[in-house]
C-alpha cells in the first residue's frame, strides 16, 4: 500500500509540472520567425526606370511595372509590328538581249532530265520507210534526206514528227537533222524495194509542181491516172494493182524543199506496157518570168537513183493562173514481163 501511495503521488506531481511548462511555451499556430540572413535590396528609382532594347520593337521600351498593365485586356494581345521586308526588284531587258537563245537545244524536263532528240525508222507496205522523230520542242524545222532526195518538215505541238519516204534501195539510209544540228543517220532494211520503179521530183517550195502517171494505157481522169488529186496508197502497190504517189515536205515553211515520188510495182504487176509520165506546173506571181531548177531522180528495181537537174522556164506574169504540162521532163516507165 505504501508503494501504491508513493506512485500516485509521483504521477500527480509530474502532470502538474507538464501543464505548467506547456502554458508558458508559445502556441503551435504562431507564425515562425523569418530566418536571419541577407535580404534583397529594393530596386532604386534609377533601376526601375532602366531602358530595355529589343530588335523586334520599333524603339526602346521601359521595364513594365504594375502601373503599365493595360486596363483593356485586349490591348495585351495586339500583335507586334515587325520591320517591313524590302526586296530589290530584278529588271529583265524588254528585248531579252540578256537571255540565251536555246530553242534549238535539247529541252530540260522535270528534275533536270534533258530531253534528247530521238528518231527511229521502220519498213512499211509499198517499200516505204516510216520515220518517227521526237525533237522535244514544237514547230522545229526538220530536214530528211535519202538517196539524194531531201525535203523539209516541221514538228507538231507535241514536238514529234512522223514522215514517210519511199525506199530507193534495199539497204536504206535516212539522215534526219533538227534545226540544222548534226544529222542522225538511220539504217533500215527494205527488201521489197527491188520490186519497184520510182521517179522523184525535188524543187524549191515556191513552185506548185505535180507528177502525173497514166498507167498501162489509162486515160486522164480514169482509175489508172495517179496524181496529187488522186495519189492512191502504198497498199494498192502492195496488192500489185498499180502505183501510188507521195508528196513530201511542208509547204508552209519558208525556203522549204518539197518533193514528190511516184512508185510503180514493176516486179509484181503481171502485165506489160508503159507508164506515161508528165509534170504539171502552175504559173504564179512567184514563178512567172523565172527559171526554176528541178532535180529528177529515177530508180529501177531497187538500184541507186539516177539524178538529173533541169531548168523549167515559166512564162511572163501575164500567164499567172495557167497550168503548164511538161511531157518530156520525165522518162516514161517501160514495163516488160518475162
Amino acid at each position: 500500500m505504501l508503494t501504491a501511495v508513493v506512485t500516485i503521488g509521483v504521477a500527480i506531481g509530474a502532470g502538474h509540472i507538464m501543464q505548467t511548462r506547456l502554458a508558458e511555451s508559445p502556441r503551435y499556430d504562431t507564425p515562425a520567425p523569418r530566418p536571419s540572413g541577407l535580404r534583397p535590396r529594393p530596386l532604386s528609382p534609377e533601376a526601375q526606370n532602366m531602358m530595355m532594347y529589343s530588335p523586334l520593337l520599333p524603339g526602346p521600351a521601359r521595364a513594365s511595372g504594375p502601373e503599365d498593365v493595360p486596363a483593356d485586356p485586349q490591348a495585351a494581345t495586339e500583335p507586334l509590328s515587325f520591320p517591313e521586308s524590302r526586296l530589290t526588284p530584278v529588271s529583265v531587258p524588254a528585248d531579252e538581249s540578256g537571255l540565251e537563245a536555246a530553242s534549238h537545244l535539247a529541252r530540260a524536263e522535270t528534275f533536270g532530265n534533258a530531253c534528247e532528240v530521238q528518231a527511229h525508222a521502220e519498213a512499211a507496205p509499198g517499200a516505204v520507210i516510216h520515220v518517227h522523230l521526237d525533237a522535244c520542242d514544237r514547230d522545229m524545222p526538220v530536214s530528211i534526206s535519202h538517196a539524194g532526195l531531201s525535203f523539209s518538215a516541221r514538228t507538231g505541238e507535241d514536238g514529234r514528227l512522223t514522215a514517210q519516204i519511199p525506199a530507193f534501195t534495199p539497204e536504206a539510209e535516212i539522215a534526219v537533222s533538227v534545226a540544222g544540228q548534226r544529222p542522225v543517220t538511220l539504217e533500215v532494211a527494205v527488201p521489197d524495194a527491188v520490186w519497184y520503179d520510182r521517179v522523184a521530183l525535188a524543187w524549191d517550195g515556191s513552185a506548185p509542181l505535180s507528177i502525173h502517171a497514166l498507167e498501162l494505157g489509162a486515160d486522164v481522169g480514169s482509175d489508172g491516172h495517179v496524181s496529187t488529186a488522186h495519189p492512191s496508197a502504198p497498199e494498192r502497190a502492195e496488192a500489185a494493182e498499180g502505183g501510188f504517189l507521195l508528196r513530201l515536205g511542208e509547204p508552209s515553211l519558208s525556203g522549204t524543199a518539197l518533193a514528190e515520188v511516184y512508185s510503180f510495182p514493176s516486179g509484181r504487176v503481171g502485165r506489160s506496157g508503159t507508164v506515161r509520165l508528165s509534170v504539171s506546173a502552175e504559173v504564179t506571181e512567184t514563178t512567172c518570168g523565172r527559171d526554176l531548177p528541178v532535180r529528177i531522180l529515177q530508180s529501177s528495181a531497187g538500184s541507186a537513183p539516177r539524178e538529173t537537174t533541169v531548168s523549167v522556164a515559166f512564162p511572163g506574169c501575164e500567164a499567172v493562173g495557167n497550168i503548164l504540162v511538161l511531157k518530156n521532163l520525165l522518162e516514161d516507165l517501160k514495163i516488160a514481163q518475162n
